[in-house]
């Protein structure tokens, strides 16, 4: 995870004007980390990733399904005598995922109005219009 929040918080201590892309970038950082434990069609069919429910069970993905990543995955069966069940009982970091997601939207520049209105100066956007 620290692999997909990391490039955007580094991104936006600069020197110059940010603001237009805080939205985007944070919709889609929060987008990517649903991806891990978040159906997919409820992610398809959501018209923004404010409306996603991520405590609601019927939501999330089953804790099989649930993506810790390859490297997490590794490390954890790198150690002596591990089974498979204590990887999916490692995978119960489930909740961690849920909340850091409900902060994102409660907290982050998506929660927030101006940030969306301000994205009208993202040049991106601009070219859609």
């Amino acid at each position: 995870m620290a692999l997909e929040v990391q490039p955007v918080l580094e991104a936006f201590p600069a020197d110059k004007p940010m603001a237009p892309f805080l939205y985007a970038d944070f919709t889609y950082l929060t987008f990517i980390i649903m991806k891990r434990f978040v159906k997919l069609d409820v992610l398809e069919n959501a018209s923004d990733v404010r409306n996603i429910d991520v405590l609601e069970k019927k939501n999330l993905l089953g804790i099989k399904y649930v993506k810790i990543g390859h490297a997490t995955r590794d490390s954890i069966c790198k150690i002596n005598n591990v089974k498979e069940i204590e990887v999916l009982e490692f995978k119960s970091c489930l909740k961690a995922l849920q909340i850091f997601c409900k902060k994102m939207k409660e907290k982050s520049p998506v929660a927030f109005k101006v940030a969306k209105y301000l994205s009208f100066c993202d040049p991106d956007v601009i070219k859609t219009l």
